[in-house]
């Protein structure tokens, strides 16, 4: 199974690698021009004589010039299967419809309205293929006299039913403060949720009221334990002498590693991430004490009937 997987996931590839299909992509009965190609590659590395690489996962994102009409296809070899997701965006830049495929199979199909006015969500409409469930959610807003802030409420109806409603609460910064849970009634209350931030704004806690129980529940934010040192954390520009496309990528990447051997080999940093960046192009790797495997990200942004 996964060497037939291996086989459709080059033939894709060699696909959307060519010149035709670069130019245009398709979605539905649909065609759109390319105004831009956004591929981004996950490679394990490792080096004896030579740098040797192992395909992880990759990603395109085909864009119209406009940027209105977005596919993304996934592809990863682990998990044996092909993911497309399709967004369709209004004027402001604001997503108006999403598809979801797997291996060609629709399982998912949003609609999201916005308020003329306010610009804000009004509507979410979603339709779920695999379970078959319908959801949609209608928002209100008003505001808060008490914070000067805003309260946003959700009423959620699955396959036509009412099933709860829920009050957030935001300040007078758009930061949400405080969030009620209630029955379909629109009185009982399920929980109270509140949320504590630090000194710089980032969430460190949220604490919920299980009104059933009578008992509050104090959870707070997980933080990253791995701190990298900062002679292992590098930035550098990547300077281009030759243009980096998809067909070469690999052999540039080749000789880009091997010129810079002892970066990429660094030995005194069991946690190490370092990036060189250009305007189009972008090469991360990084390596953790956790794992063994080294991995380099490649990304690469392409214009093509760019306007």
């Amino acid at each position: 199974m996964q060497r037939i997987f291996f086989l459709l996931f080059f033939s894709f590839l060699l696909i959307i690698f060519s010149s035709s299909a670069q130019s245009t992509f398709r979605v539905g009965q649909d065609v759109y021009q390319t105004g831009t190609l956004q591929s981004s590659y996950s490679y394990s590395y490792d080096f004896k004589d030579s740098f040797k690489f192992k395909i992880i996962d990759s990603c395109q994102i085909f864009s119209t010039n406009d940027s209105l009409v977005n596919l993304t296809i996934y592809y990863s070899l682990n998990e044996n299967n092909i993911k497309k997701n399709i967004d369709f965006l209004n004027s402001k830049k604001n997503i108006i419809r999403n598809e979801i495929y797997t291996n060609g199979n629709l399982e998912k199909v949003i609609n999201i309205k916005y308020d003329d006015k306010t610009g804000m969500k009004s509507v979410y409409d979603e339709d779920n293929k695999i379970n078959g469930n319908k959801y949609y959610k209608t928002y209100d807003y008003v505001s808060d006299k008490s914070s000067g802030g805003l309260i946003a409420t959700e009423t959620s109806s699955l396959n036509g039913k009412v099933e709860s409603f829920t009050k957030e609460y935001f300040d007078r910064k758009n930061v949400k403060i405080k969030e009620v849970k209630l029955h379909s009634n629109n009185k009982t209350v399920m929980d109270i949720v509140n949320f504590f931030y630090d000194a710089n704004g980032k969430l460190k806690e949220r604490t919920i009221y299980f009104t059933d129980f009578k008992i509050t529940k104090h959870f707070p934010e997980p933080t990253n334990s791995t701190t990298i040192s900062p002679k292992c954390y590098l930035n550098y520009p990547l300077v281009l002498t030759e243009k980096i496309t998809n067909k070469n990528k690999i052999n540039f990447l080749k000789k880009f590693m091997l010129k810079n051997k002892e970066v990429f080999l660094k030995k005194d940093c069991p946690d190490f991430l370092c990036k060189y960046v250009s305007l189009n192009c972008e090469i991360t790797a990084k390596r953790f004490s956790g794992s063994q495997e080294k991995i380099v990200v490649f990304n690469i942004r392409e214009k093509i009937n760019a306007k």
